[in-house]
């Protein structure tokens, strides 16, 4: 079914908002990398300089994926509740109706600096988690929780962990 231009926007817009989205995604994932040292050196002050900027981005590249999904569902009205699998061959062609293969092109730069951006978040996110796991083993140490015992289970069909004879706190 063909594009229905009546209601979509120009092309100089829809390549406008790619390429301030390219722009927030690449500084996305320069506080990301930022971030990842951060978190690395235990800076919480720079953790929370970083994250208040990273969400003002997020937000701002939410926006424009709501509007470019909009966009869509005018040209392809038949795309409403698709999957977004479905819904990207059509926005390829959409693109490419708006700007020609350059449009195309720049789209997916985005999306490969996206891509980036998700692979340097997932790393963060484990660096966060070992650090809670690493906290948390030793606040277990501190209140006397023996973590390399062995979980024996209580007449109620519990785990219970052995304590040590004394907490760090009372030694």
């Amino acid at each position: 079914m063909p594009i229905d231009d009546t209601a979509l926007p120009h092309s100089h817009e829809v390549q406008s908002m790619i390429v301030q989205d390219q722009s927030a995604a690449a500084e996305l994932l320069e506080l990301l990398d930022l971030e990842n040292e951060a978190l690395i050196s235990r800076d919480r002050e720079q953790v929370s300089t970083i994250l208040t900027r990273k969400q003002e981005l997020m937000l701002a590249l939410e926006k424009h994926a709501q509007l470019r999904e909009a966009w869509l569902l005018r040209g392809y009205p038949q795309l409403q509740g698709a999957s977004p699998d479905d819904k990207t061959p059509h926005w390829e062609e959409f693109l490419t109706f708006q700007g020609g293969p350059a449009l195309l092109q720049q789209w997916r730069t985005l999306k490969d600096t996206l891509q980036q951006c998700k692979t340097v978040n997932e790393k963060n996110g484990k660096v966060i988690a070992r650090s809670r796991q690493t906290v948390a083993q030793l606040l277990d140490i501190f209140r006397g929780k023996n973590t390399n015992a062995p979980k024996l289970y209580t007449a109620k069909g519990r785990a219970n962990v052995q304590s040590y004879s004394q907490t760090v706190t009372k030694a």
